[in-house]
């Protein structure tokens, strides 16, 4: 049985995302357990202060999913503060064994006056660069989330947070990651 965790924010607290990423991996005959480690709230450099829960999981597969928080302005976290953070993350938890997802896109006319999608490119391009040429694998949730026709189907009412068509559409991504490592 593989053991993944997933390690992030508020986005990945919510018990459907564990329930359908199991689910998937099961129906592609992959045996694996997930453990959540997500606190709303928190960006990455919170999260940096609880790695160790995750390092004594001792775990085959790191999902990482951080940034909602770290590009919004209130936060004051640079994209070079970020990224420095998610490798620092990425190096404790073992570069072969961990992905990153992407910050994902938020409906700015329902979001606070912080955020922004042309705030969150600077993220995403810089997970993007910092990791290309490492075994980290980037999973780019903000790519995938933008290709559709309608990106606000996958966000609730507050403009940042994920509906369930969301969280088939990351959980998806996240399986395809998984079995692409694992097979």
């Amino acid at each position: 049985m593989k053991k993944i965790s997933i390690f992030g924010d508020s986005i990945s607290t919510e018990p459907i995302l564990k329930a359908l990423v199991e689910k998937k991996l099961s129906d592609r005959s992959i045996d694996a357990k997930v453990d959540i480690f997500a606190v709303p709230g928190e960006s990455s450099k919170d999260g940096l202060e609880r790695l160790y829960q995750v390092v004594q999981g001792a775990y085959d597969l790191n999902i990482v999913f951080f940034g909602a928080n770290d590009a919004a302005l209130h936060y004051n976290v640079s994209p070079s503060e970020f990224v420095e953070n998610l490798q620092r993350i990425a190096s404790t938890l073992g570069q072969d064994k961990t992905s990153i997802i992407t910050v994902p896109y938020l409906n700015e006319k329902l979001t606070s006056k912080y955020r922004s999608n042309e705030q969150v490119a600077k993220y995403v391009e810089a997970e993007i660069n910092a990791f290309k040429d490492s075994p980290v694998n980037i999973i780019n949730l903000n790519k995938a989330m933008w290709e559709t026709i309608n990106p606000d189907k996958f966000i609730i009412d507050d403009g940042l947070h994920f509906t369930e068509a969301g969280y088939q559409l990351l959980s998806d991504l996240i399986t395809e990651n998984i079995r692409k490592k694992v097979e």
